[in-house]
């Protein structure tokens, strides 16, 4: 594999991981009765008040309490628009955080914007602090649960740092099937003072999706823009060819939706840039591009967890490698003789990976990988795919590994790099 392709598809695979989660809105019989483009929020410019709380909005406890409370109120000389705008304030030794909310009956598995216009003076995080100086959306179900509560938010805006000026920022997501509502707040975490005003939460009009199905996918697709048949016969063949090799059946059908442009895509949803956007649980791809070959191995491969990156990334160039022709092996073994290859338990996070160098880390475990499944088999290693969802620690993940291999990881380790330093494969044209 030339380390051409190994740059590109590198970048792909490194970005892929904390990608956005969007999509487009899905038709529902029983939607709830919320108007379609207008501003949910009631009092959004902050000009009607009860005591220091604007009304229609709830003022609530970020973190723990303390003994030096948050400044917070309203503002007559810094604002937008009209007569006032809420402000939050922090100081050096703050340590009872508030944030103000407002919830807003949304539809589930439609596309929602919110925005608003921001201020900061001297914004600045101090020991102890969160950055945060921004509006955020939490989801919540018909009963007013929080559907996510692994953070403090759902979506936000980006923090805001040091003195801005007033600017709107505005982001687009996707409200989850089972949301019903949606709490839309403004916070400030930091010493500094961070001003807001117009906020808004707006629920698109869905997008006039046409759709074609084929054996493994349903494509999407805009008027007069539709995916080429060769296109979706080379897909067919792809998909075929990695459930093979997998030992699965795919038995739900992948959503991909093909966008005619850049500018359309980060458009719909939302975004400032990219071409691509996955949404792994729903197996959707949305993408600029006829065509892939990466992110549709992780969409099949979704429902059975996520395991270790190393893992999940030494499957896919594993895969990709045997489609092509590419040899691995061979693209390893130049940086297992340069000593570039750490002991692969010491680089098994993303963020190991990222910290070692991801252009030779990756391909070395999709080397890894290859080398698991021709010496043990196919079948051991989905299971070390399935049981080892969610691990990232390589104490634990040895646990699975030693129980299905027999050897420890280090050892096994080891044996792939004696077997790689002894490979005599033969590079095809094009590879380094």
């Amino acid at each position: 594999m030339s380390s051409m392709n190994i740059r590109s598809i590198m970048l792909l695979s490194l970005g892929l991981f904390v990608l956005s989660l969007l999509g487009c809105g899905s038709k529902d019989e029983k939607l709830p009765d919320v108007p379609i483009g207008v501003n949910l929020v009631k009092n959004s410019s902050f000009e009607q008040w009860i005591g220091d709380v604007p009304r229609d909005w709830e003022l609530r406890m970020y973190g723990e309490e303390g003994e030096n409370r948050v400044y917070y109120g309203r503002s007559s000389e810094q604002k937008n628009t009209e007569n006032y705008s809420f402000y939050i304030r922090g100081v050096y030794n703050t340590d009872e955080w508030y944030l103000l909310v407002q919830r807003v009956p949304i539809i589930p598995d439609y596309m929602t914007t919110f925005s608003g216009a921001m201020s900061s003076k001297n914004v600045k995080l101090n020991d102890g602090q969160e950055r945060r100086a921004n509006i955020f959306v939490n989801f919540l179900d018909r009963d007013g649960n929080r559907i996510n509560d692994r953070g403090y938010a759902d979506a936000l805006t980006p923090s805001r740092r040091e003195s801005t000026h007033w600017s709107i920022d505005k982001r687009t997501v996707r409200a989850p099937r089972n949301a019903y509502y949606a709490e839309i707040g403004v916070i400030n975490s930091q010493t500094g003072f961070m001003f807001f005003d117009d906020i808004e939460l707006v629920i698109e009009e869905p997008i006039p999706w046409k759709s074609k199905d084929s054996k493994y996918i349903t494509y999407y697709f805009l008027e007069g823009n539709p995916m080429p048949k060769e296109a979706i016969d080379r897909e067919t063949a792809l998909i075929e060819d990695y459930a093979k090799r997998l030992g699965i059946k795919v038995e739900e059908k992948l959503k991909y939706f093909y966008y005619p442009s850049e500018d359309q895509l980060q458009k719909i949803l939302g975004i400032r840039k990219g071409h691509q956007r996955a949404l792994w649980e729903r197996k959707e791809l949305h993408t600029t591009e006829q065509y892939e070959d990466h992110i549709v191995i992780h969409l099949l491969l979704a429902h059975f967890g996520y395991p270790p990156y190393g893992i999940g990334e030494g499957i896919v160039f594993a895969l990709i490698g045997n489609w092509f022709g590419q040899d691995l092996h061979l693209y390893s073994k130049t940086y297992l003789m340069e000593l570039k290859i750490p002991p692969l338990f010491k680089v098994l996070t993303v963020q190991e990976i990222n910290e070692a160098d991801g252009e030779i880390i990756i391909p070395a475990w999709g080397s890894f990988c290859t080398y698991l499944i021709d010496k043990y088999g196919m079948e051991t290693f989905m299971q070390l795919y399935r049981r080892t969802d969610g691990i990232e620690d390589s104490g634990a993940f040895n646990v699975h590994f030693k129980d299905l291999y027999g050897e420890d990881f280090p050892v096994v380790d080891r044996e792939w790099r004696l077997h790689i330093l002894r490979y005599q494969g033969e590079a095809k044209e094009g590879e380094s």
